[in-house]
């Protein structure tokens, strides 16, 4: 069973919920208005990734190999600063070289008089080690429809299922693989480190690296055929 295979179960499965779904409102790459970027109208209508997720939880729990447990509250402790957590799931597979699979679902305060949003975090090996996060923001002005953030449910997933998938973080930087891309993020005056494309690769390929000073490595094989190098990593 491959990625796609997986993803038409959890679309039925989640056809069946029957749950609200709202078009783009700034479609053609329309501008949002000024006001719309402090502005969250319906933080609710966010339960939909909350629902996806789990489904994909369900669905992953049934492959052969895998088993699956709820988070501990010390588990969840300090993996995120705004969030209200309501409850975690760990995933393992039995696949030589993966790392457990993390899903928190968590509820971000919302403004006064509104209730909290509803969001996800998809992980890999440690809570703080974070593959996605939905939605990224909420507000009105972030607001691509239901779809736009129920393919980035399933985006966070894809990554780890398909591997092997790679993450180093530095010094104010995080650098990331997966076989659909790679991303690169630093705050304001963190230089990327030289030869950042070869240590990925090196790692991809589980070979012995020396990392940056202060860096930490995340590496997990794919959970799915097609993925046959045997590597993990997680640490300095």
């Amino acid at each position: 069973m491959d990625i796609t295979d997986l993803r038409a179960v959890v679309d039925e499965r989640y056809a069946r919920l029957d749950l609200p779904s709202w078009p783009d409102p700034h479609p053609d790459l329309a501008s949002p208005a000024e006001e719309e970027y402090s502005r969250v109208s319906d933080p609710t209508r966010y339960r939909v990734v909350v629902h996806r997720a789990w489904l994909w939880v369900e669905v992953i729990a049934g492959l052969d190999g895998v088993t699956s447990g709820a988070l501990t509250s010390r588990e969840l402790d300090g993996c995120d600063e705004e969030g209200r957590h309501v409850r975690g799931a760990r995933l393992v597979s039995t696949r030589a070289g993966t790392l457990p699979l993390l899903v928190i679902e968590h509820a971000t305060p919302s403004d006064p008089g509104l209730p909290p949003m509803p969001g996800v975090r998809v992980a890999v090996g440690r809570a703080t080690s974070v593959v996605g996060s939905v939605p990224a923001c909420g507000c009105d002005a972030c607001d691509d429809g239901s779809q736009a953030v129920l393919d980035e449910v399933d985006a966070a997933f894809a990554r780890v299922l398909q591997g092997p998938y790679v993450s180093v973080t530095g010094r104010g930087w995080n650098a990331e693989w997966h076989p659909t891309g790679m991303s690169y993020g630093s705050e304001s005056g963190a230089d990327e480190p030289p030869g950042l494309d070869d240590l990925l690769g090196q790692l991809r390929e589980g070979d012995e690296v020396e990392l940056p000073e202060g860096a930490t490595a995340v590496v997990s094989r794919g959970w799915l055929d097609g993925d046959e190098a045997v590597i993990s990593r997680l640490g300095r």
